[in-house]
């Protein structure tokens, strides 16, 4: 498993296909050539933030705590690193849907009440830790 930014090069991953996107960039789901591991690469545009320091400098700031946080709610930080274009964060890969997707697939049913204060306690713990 690749854990060491100093042994870190971005080359050693393959782009298995995009996770997503929203308004600042992309994300891909990677796997590293050599390991088999597999990690989800964040591209985030700099051109797309705000241009101001404040904003760019709010942006780091999140990647620093990133770094910080080592919570079983939380995915994992593993590296990050810079380009005149992009802000790369490479984060855990966590398989499956996310919560929304989940809730909207199951709310034509009635969703039990212990999973749902489950969902919550979750939620609120990962939270405690992050801010």
């Amino acid at each position: 498993m690749a854990t060491s930014a100093d042994n870190f090069d971005a080359n050693d991953f393959e782009v298995i296909k995009e996770l997503g996107s929203g308004r600042f960039g992309k994300v891909y789901l990677i796997k590293h050539y050599t390991t088999g591991e597999l990690l989800a690469r964040k591209e985030i545009k700099l051109s797309h933030l705000p241009d101001n320091e404040d904003a760019r400098a709010r942006t780091m700031l999140e990647v620093d705590v990133m770094k910080q946080i080592n919570h079983k709610h939380i995915m994992a930080f593993r590296y990050h690193f810079i380009t005149i274009d992009y802000l790369h964060i490479y984060t855990e890969y966590c398989s499956g849907e996310d919560l929304k997707k989940l809730i909207v697939k199951l709310s034509k049913f009635a969703l039990p009440e212990k999973l749902i204060v489950c969902w919550l306690s979750q939620m609120v713990d990962a939270l405690k830790v992050s801010y």
